[in-house]
């Protein structure tokens, strides 16, 4: 049996050093982007946790539930370069069109989703609340 809870219990480890690490090094303003996601994300992470912990899953599958980590874990590292080098407003649309595509969604919805990701990003964080985004390395 493979305890799924290890997976979000990593996330979650992850997401609150992040948190803490940039709030005791960067000024307020740069990290309210950060507190609102990871704040989001932080939460989800407890939920799946304590989902996991509560009703495990008995299915005997550990090669395919390795694989199909293996593979959750490959994009959720993916974003990391992506942003990296494009900044957050372009770099977040292009890895949600980018794992859409992967996961078979058809052409349309992702990219109305994609669109929609990036509207929110540049119309609602960048512009309408003025919380400077990372630009990446290109454009930065």
């Amino acid at each position: 049996m493979l305890n799924r809870a290890w997976f979000p219990a990593a996330v979650l480890l992850v997401l609150v050093f992040l948190l803490v690490h940039g709030s005791v090094n960067l000024p307020t303003s740069p990290m309210k982007f950060p507190w609102l996601v990871g704040g989001l994300g932080i939460i989800l992470a407890i939920w799946q946790v304590v989902r996991e912990i509560k009703n495990p899953d008995e299915s005997g599958h550990a090669a395919k539930e390795w694989k199909e980590y293996l593979y959750g874990m490959g994009w959720f590292i993916a974003i990391f370069p992506i942003v990296l080098v494009l900044g957050i407003i372009v770099g977040a649309p292009v890895y949600i069109f980018a794992a859409l595509k992967g996961r078979g969604e058809r052409l349309v919805l992702s990219a109305l989703l994609t669109v929609a990701v990036w509207a929110f990003l540049y119309f609602g964080l960048y512009v309408a609340l003025n919380i400077p985004l990372y630009e990446g390395i290109i454009w930065g």
